[in-house]
């Protein structure tokens, strides 16, 4: 398949993923919607019913993920750093126009027994992100807080968790404060 039809490809399944008939994905392709539904096969069915799976097991974290790409992307243009943000289907959320893919993850505050101060995790990915992600922006919820990492600091372990802000001493593999809106790490 060439790259024009893979990226054709690409953008009827996002438009599939935006609840777009078969019908209107081919009216903008000027192609009949049976001939959109062989291009894109049943991937977009199996997304979006992955996609509920989820939200039914885990209380709608794609929500929550989708608001956090959403909030990521806004400071990305903010910055004229050129992206596109993926589809559900992919491996990695969001592709720089420089060629870096970027997974996002989003955390709200939680609680820990021992810990009073904000709490937050993540889960990283890391058993399949590893040779697909370049870095993974951790973003914080409920203050709108956003840290890139690269993906090299992260990759050897499935959970990152952290305190924010740093209220308490502890030892932390990973120093989070040295990568607060380091957006600047996106542009090398």
């Amino acid at each position: 398949m060439t790259t024009k039809n893979l990226q054709r490809k690409q953008e009827m399944i996002l438009m599939r993923d935006d609840n777009k008939t078969l019908q209107e994905i081919g009216d903008l392709f000027g192609i009949c919607r049976d001939r959109v539904r062989q291009i894109i096969g049943n991937t977009s069915n199996r997304t979006r019913g992955a996609i509920k799976n989820r939200e039914s097991i885990i209380g709608g974290t794609s929500k929550k993920g989708s608001e956090a790409e959403m909030l990521v992307s806004q400071k990305l243009s903010g910055y004229g750093i050129g992206h596109k943000l993926m589809g559900y289907h992919s491996v990695y959320d969001i592709q720089l126009d420089n060629g870096l893919r970027v997974e996002v993850k989003s955390s709200s505050c939680g609680k820990h027994k021992e810990i009073i101060s904000p709490y937050y995790k993540f889960n990283t990915g890391a058993g399949y992100k590893g040779d697909y992600t370049d870095f993974i922006i951790f973003v914080l919820l409920d203050t709108k807080e956003i840290f890139v990492v690269p993906f090299s600091k992260v990759k050897s372990t499935s959970q990152v968790c952290f305190v924010w802000p740093k209220t308490i001493q502890r030892h932390h593999a990973l120093d989070i404060g040295q990568y607060l809106n380091r957006f600047d790490f996106l542009t090398k």
